[in-house]
């Protein structure tokens, strides 16, 4: 008989009779149909020979083995030879076929196999586990086991135009000890399809040909770096190489060559969100602190606005007096809260805590204008689920606003701004994890203006009571400049980038005041209504592995939702203490909850 000496260069020489009856040593032959082989120590198919063989107490019959199924255990290894025109169509192991001292699996001389699929082991400490030689091609190989082989030989190796049309793995395909997972020589694998779950250990050793090689990969972390997605390959390289990923929606990645690295998009949509949030209680210092103070009438001065500062009006609710109008007010404020966006498709859960402090001064300039002015100081902290990462910001914050009043109908206008030093983290699924740091500065301007009337319901429980209906329009241009991460084996750049909001409410502000206490003054403000904003921004962009990268802004581009509050006022004198809680319920799971204290004095 010939022998494989000269085929595969680099590769020690098989002989046919060698190989065949080193098997013939350690199989019995066996001829005839099969179907669940439980228990028996070795299994072979020789379609030269017609005679039945028995193995044990069972008797295999002559004839053509047509399909093969191993529930159990075979520990001696199987062997088909010669079957030529009879092709075994299925080949099934969901049991152990081991080689104990030589192949687990041999299909020798023109043997082939329509399908074969393994969910079991397949096993070899001394040879391939699976071995093809000479015309024995698979059409299908199907793989979500294991199939291993020890000891610098191969898990699958094929000689002489021994092919594979379609090998579809999801399992383990694993060579230690100088072998390799794949290894053929004179043979085509038209199309190889590494699923999610495949795990291929030795990598492919080709020389011969592979049509195409599809890497399917699930990735659970938007945060990722992984490189050696693709097995590595020895001699001839694939015709057509793709590597398709699957990951959460939040989760934007990029390719080069044998590495992959994604980007959890929800921070960036957090730290805009959180802008919102922070803003829209910067804007509220000129709600909150006699803006809508009226001048004049009894009512206008009493109930413009639900927080509006009352220590200017006489105890009986009377006008106050000429010398009153063109005092100022100073005032100093806190404030904190906290907003929690709840998961959707396109984001992480997120929640972010902020608090802050400032000073104003205020003061009549006529008797129908008011206006004031502030600066102040917070904090940010933005955590995401998952264990994802965060940032966190030092603002620094100004603002300037005016209120005209007609009688009991007023109009107020106001414009802050402020600028964050941020500091962002990134934790990165890795090899090794690792965990990326970014620092860089943002700003954002934010011009509100506000329409209202006052009615007074005159005279109930001993006050007077008054509900005030407000509109209001406020817009949010917010700028991150861009930034180059450190700490991570590959940094994320990220270019500037923006974000614009409108935002509309409409409330209903109830106040009830009356005298109580020694002639301390308290008022006690509710409020209810509704919200809208329009979200939009400029694409997000930048690099990762030298590659661009970019996508939309994450967040609901339209939302509504509903607004509450309730607050109090103490006043004496001079002096005002008040303090007030909000809550805004927006469409997406989006929830925030802030309080606000404020002390002013009259001077």
């Amino acid at each position: 008989m010939q022998t494989s000496a000269s085929c595969c260069p680099g590769r020690p020489a098989h002989s046919r009779s060698r190989t065949f009856f080193k098997a013939a040593a350690t199989l019995a032959f066996i001829v005839g149909g099969v179907s669940g082989t439980v228990g028996i120590q070795a299994l072979a198919i020789d379609y030269t020979n017609p005679l039945g063989t028995t193995v044990g107490s069972q008797f295999y019959p002559g004839g053509t083995l047509t399909n093969f199924t191993n529930n159990g255990t075979v520990t001696g290894g199987f062997l088909t030879y010669n079957s030529h025109s009879n092709p075994i169509s299925s080949f099934t192991n969901t049991g152990l076929i081991q080689g104990a001292s030589g192949y687990a699996i041999q299909l020798f001389d023109h043997s082939p196999i329509i399908t074969f699929t393994n969910s079991g082991t397949i096993s070899s400490t001394n040879d391939d586990a699976i071995f093809r030689f000479d015309h024995s091609p698979i059409t299908t190989l199907n793989n979500s086991g294991t199939i291993s082989a020890t000891g610098g030989h191969n898990a699958i190796g094929f000689f002489y135009n021994s092919g594979i049309t379609t090998l579809n793995n999801s399992g383990t395909i694993s060579a230690t000890g100088g072998g390799h997972a794949i290894s053929f020589f004179d043979g085509t694998i038209t199309t190889i399809n590494l699923l999610p779950g495949s795990i291929i250990v030795g990598g492919i050793e080709n020389f011969g040909t592979i049509g195409t090689l599809n890497v399917y990969k699930t990735v659970t972390n938007p945060n990722f770096d992984s490189v050696s997605l693709i097995p590595t390959i020895t001699g001839n390289q694939p015709g057509t190489t793709n590597l398709y990923l699957t990951t959460p929606d939040n989760c934007k990645y990029v390719t080069v060559g044998n590495h992959a690295a994604g980007v959890d998009t929800s921070a960036f949509g957090a730290n805009t969100n959180a802008i919102r949030h922070v803003s829209n209680s910067v804007g509220r210092l000129a709600n909150t602190n006699g803006v809508i103070q009226s001048i004049g009438t009894k009512i206008a001065k009493h109930n413009a606005d639900p927080y509006v500062m009352t220590s200017d009006l006489c105890a009986d609710g009377a006008p106050a007096q000429p010398g009153q109008i063109g005092n100022s007010d100073f005032w100093i404020r806190g404030f904190m809260g906290r907003n929690r966006v709840d998961a959707t498709a396109s984001s992480t859960d997120y929640i972010n805590t902020y608090s802050g402090g400032a000073v104003g001064i205020e003061r009549d300039w006529s008797e129908d204008v008011r206006a004031g002015a502030f600066i102040g100081a917070g904090i940010t902290d933005n955590s995401l689920g998952g264990a994802l990462g965060g940032s966190e910001a030092d603002l620094l914050f100004a603002g300037a606003y005016a209120t005209k009043t007609w009688g009991t109908l007023f109009a107020k206008v106001g414009l802050t701004g402020g600028r964050g030093n941020n500091t962002g983290t990134r934790n990165i699924a890795a090899a090794t994890p690792e965990t990326a740091t970014a620092d860089y500065n943002s700003w954002y301007v934010s011009p509100e203006v506000s329409v209202g009337k006052v009615y007074d319901l005159g005279q109930r429980l001993g006050g007077t009571l008054s509900v005030t209906p407000v509109l209001s329009v406020r817009y949010v241009y917010a700028h991150q400049d861009g930034y180059t991460e450190t700490g991570a084996t590959n940094n994320l750049t990220m270019n500037n980038s923006h974000s614009t909001t409108i935002e509309e409410r409409a409330e209903l502000k109830f106040s009830y005041a009356t005298k109580a206490f020694n002639d301390y003054g308290v008022k006690i403000n509710a409020s209810v209504g509704g919200i809208g904003q329009q979200n939009s921004g400029g694409a997000m962009s930048g690099t990762l592995l030298g590659a661009p990268l970019s996508f939309a802004t994450p967040g609901d581009d339209n939302t509504t939702g509903f607004v509450g509050g309730l607050g109090f006022e103490i006043n004496r004198g001079k002096y005002t203490f008040t303090a007030s809680g909000d809550y805004v319920r927006l469409s997406g799971g989006n929830a925030d909850l802030s309080a606000n204290v404020v002390f002013s004095v009259k001077f």
